[in-house]
This record gives C-alpha cells, structure tokens and sequence, in this order.
C-alpha cells in the first residue's frame, strides 16, 4: 500500500470571527474553520475540493490540524448563516 500525498495547506488570513481562511497551493484545495470554544467544536466549510486523495495538514501557533474527511451534501444546500466568519 503505498503512501498517500501530503500537501501542506497554509493561512491565508484570520477573521475578527477567529474563524480562519486555509488553501492548499498544490491542489488549490480552500476551506475555512472556525472553533467555538464554547461548545468545544470546530466547523469546517470546504469552499474547493482539490485532490480528495491528498493528506492535508498545516498549523499555526503550535496547533496542528491534519484532514478533513469532504463528502458529498445528502441534502440541496441552503443559504447559510455566515455571521461567524465576520
């Protein structure tokens, strides 16, 4: 079995949110994540896809992430509430 690719994601900028805007320069893969601290969960929104097959990590302040495991939508989208990016 062989080693998947490892692509390292970088941050683009960070909102007054907290949340945080990340993009992979190899497979232009583009997310934003946001950790509500208050209920101990981070939300991750996949704006590009890029390589699924790719392992994606990067951090900042000695914090790493690594994956982020992109399905398909079961459901149509609707209009989000994007109050937390700003």
């Amino acid at each position: 079995m062989s080693n998947p690719e490892r692509h390292e994601m970088r941050l683009q900028r960070t909102f007054p949110s907290g949340a945080q805007e990340w993009f992979c320069p190899e497979c232009k893969r583009w997310m934003v994540l946001h950790h509500d601290s208050e209920r101990g969960k981070t939300k991750i929104v996949v704006l590009e896809v890029g390589n699924t097959l790719a392992g994606h990590f990067g951090g900042t302040q000695g914090v790493i992430v690594t994956g982020s495991q992109v399905e398909p939508a079961t459901e149509p989208p609707v209009e989000p509430n994007r109050g937390w990016l700003h």
